[in-house]
């Protein structure tokens, strides 16, 4: 497994707010040392240590979410319903905002990361700007997707990460998306088949100069690469 990174000592304030938890971190080895040593508490994440304490179970799921960029928020919530209300894609997902939020809180790690809710968020805020109590919702589900691909989970009934993956291969490798390649992935990945009904469009963009077939030349192509490499780094994926 690779080693997660802990940074900045925001990330002790975030679990020195919950005593019963870092009682136990104090206690857990780090490669040697204890997770909270300066050593160890200078280059690595918060993320990172969200994961490592996840696994060796000092962690509760609700308390990894509370610890994952996005999912602060999360505590705020009084069940009050306004977010799967508002949510358009409510009807489609396997566990509304709501419940979702709910099932984090009672343990239901498995359940959760392996459903298809933050796959659907189309990220159009309507149930952040709602929420009485400032949880976030979208950036929850961001948060749940990250998690879910840490992790390894496979999710069903949905496309969205194999999207994601397309959209992120493109950038690492050409520096902007690369419209073409990025699609080829994309359907190759899910449903070769499906992509000769799309073909008339692919052909008429090609034709008007909106999807060329070779990538075009990027400024500072290795510059990114290298933000993308320090990234994950932080991250504790390298």
């Amino acid at each position: 497994m690779t080693e997660p990174r802990i940074s900045d000592s925001s990330c002790k304030s975030v679990f020195l707010t919950r005593p019963e938890v870092a009682g136990r971190l104090e206690n857990l080895p780090y490669g040697g040392q204890s997770l909270f040593s300066r050593d160890a508490h200078s280059n690595r994440s918060c993320y990172g240590l969200a994961v490592y304490a996840n696994i060796h179970g000092v962690m509760s799921f609700v308390e990894e979410v509370a610890a994952t960029p996005g999912g602060a928020g999360i505590r705020a919530c009084i069940q009050c319903g306004v977010c799967s209300g508002s949510c358009p894609m409510a009807d489609h997902m396997e566990y509304p905002p709501r419940k979702m939020i709910a099932m984090i809180r009672a343990g239901l790690r498995d359940e959760v990361l392996s459903s298809n809710a933050p796959w659907h968020c189309l990220s159009c805020y309507m149930c952040t700007v709602r929420c009485p109590r400032g949880v976030k919702p979208t950036e929850l589900a961001h948060a749940l997707e990250s998690l879910a691909t840490e992790h390894g989970y496979r999710v069903k009934d949905t496309r969205t990460p194999a999207m994601y993956r397309s959209f992120v291969q493109s950038i690492r490798g050409n520096g902007r998306v690369h419209e073409f390649g990025m699609m080829f992935r994309y359907f190759l990945s899910t449903s070769p088949m499906a992509a000769i009904k799309m073909t008339p469009l692919a052909i008429k963009l090609f034709l008007r100069q909106r999807m060329p077939l070779v990538p075009r030349h990027t400024k500072g192509k290795e510059d990114l690469a290298r933000i993308i490499a320090r990234f994950r780094e932080v991250r504790g994926n390298p």
